[in-house]
């Protein structure tokens, strides 16, 4: 009986050690802290199980205390000064850059937003103003590289080279980070901040529904998902990161 539970506890140990080796080996480096979150060295690093690179809960804070949520609008305005931008634009690979940060701001905003919606637990009511007994959660999307599956696909049908692959990645399939913060509404306070960088993940081309963001769409889905259960979640630190992410089909 011994040997057996000492290799059944040998099995658990390799398969959680495997799995924690899985997501490190699947989580990009984390990106650069901006100006959207005050205090960065609040943060405390996580576990690369757990779905954000870093997380600060204040002192005291207790999600039982509200029931509503307000989700900002997000912002979008540190995506068009990435370098690669200058590049697409001279180029006219890119037709609209910022409509283009609109429109994945919204889908950002409406994801969280359904997300919320769509608890089974109805942690929260999703409210369009604050309101006592809200939180405001505002979001940004700090970094958005486009997939390699992307640039090639620009070079095939516009006919010129937009930059070597080592520019960005040596295996390149696209990553996305964004920061957020959680507000009480009556105090104006900074209660929770979060941050986290995905990769996407390598696709099937369809020149026909070609975007420069499409890749980040499953993973903010993702993000917002992982709000909700965290929100839930007695204990937070259990949450789990998913892997790997769905795969994006062009």
């Amino acid at each position: 009986m011994k040997k057996l539970i000492l290799a059944l506890f040998m099995v658990s140990l390799a398969a959680w050690c495997g799995c924690q080796t899985a997501h490190k080996a699947t989580k990009p480096a984390p990106a650069q802290v901006t100006a959207f979150l005050p205090e960065p060295q609040k943060l405390k690093e996580q576990k690369p199980t757990f779905p954000f690179n870093k997380l600060w809960f204040d002192d005291g804070f207790d999600w039982r205390k509200y029931n509503k949520i307000v989700v900002a609008p997000v912002d979008t305005e540190h995506l068009l000064k990435q370098d690669w931008w200058k590049k697409l634009n001279e180029q006219k690979a890119v037709s609209d850059p910022k409509k283009d940060c609109i429109t994945i701001g919204n889908y950002m905003r409406k994801a969280f937003q359904t997300a919320v919606r769509e608890d089974p637990q109805k942690r929260f009511a999703v409210v369009d103003a604050p309101e006592p007994g809200a939180l405001i959660l505002e979001l940004a999307l700090v970094d958005l590289v486009p997939t390699k599956a992307f640039l090639n696909a620009v070079e095939t049908v516009v006919g010129f080279v937009i930059f070597p692959v080592a520019f960005l990645t040596t295996l390149n399939s696209g990553s996305v980070a964004m920061e957020g913060r959680i507000k009480d509404v009556q105090t104006g306070k900074i209660v929770c901040m979060f941050t986290d960088r995905e990769n996407g993940s390598f696709a099937i081309i369809d020149a026909a529904g070609l975007t420069w963001y499409r890749h980040a769409e499953n993973i903010i889905q993702e993000w917002s998902r992982n709000f909700v259960a965290i929100a839930n979640s007695e204990d937070y630190l259990k949450v789990k990161r998913k892997f790997p992410f769905k795969p994006v089909a062009w």
